[in-house]
């Protein structure tokens, strides 16, 4: 009789742990994310520009002003003011066009929405939901600031 719950205590620990790695890997987790503010721009001629993390002051004006001279186009947003964003305390999202409606993370979304090979870059690729219907602004949503995530890889 003891050999018998000691088999079946062993076999359901076994059910268990595989239960809970299988969980874990495909369970997919929503990251928090607040709009910050809509930005009117011409999405025809910025098209094949749509998201972009960036997480310090520099990094923004690039992608905002340089980003765009540097494939021959005008800045998306001529001297932007930054004094609104706080990059102490906040990573930005930029989405050029569409509204973002979920940001979400799990192993198994790393594994089939994300190029970038986990040896290169460990930290853990932001998957966005975003809205049908295209629209002619770029949109800035903040998340807490942490180097834990990224944007998924082309």
């Amino acid at each position: 009789m003891r050999k018998k719950l000691l088999y079946y205590g062993i076999v359901f620990a076994f059910i268990g742990v595989c239960g809970g790695i299988l969980f874990n890997i495909f369970h997919v987790r929503h990251m928090p994310f607040q709009f910050e503010c809509a930005v009117a721009i011409n999405v025809d001629t910025y098209a094949p520009w749509h998201f972009h993390y960036v997480s310090t002051e520099e990094e923004f004006r690039f992608w905002i002003c340089n980003h765009q001279t540097t494939d021959n186009l005008p800045p998306l947003i001529n001297n932007p003011d930054l004094s609104p964003f706080d990059f102490a305390r906040y990573d930005y999202l930029l989405f050029a066009g569409k509204r973002l409606t979920d940001l979400r993370y799990s192993p198994w979304l790393s594994h089939t929405e994300d190029a970038i090979c986990r040896h290169e870059d460990a930290r853990i690729p932001l998957i966005p939901s975003l809205e049908e219907s295209s629209t002619d602004s770029l949109y800035i949503y903040k998340i807490e600031q942490t180097t834990k995530y990224r944007l998924p890889g082309p």
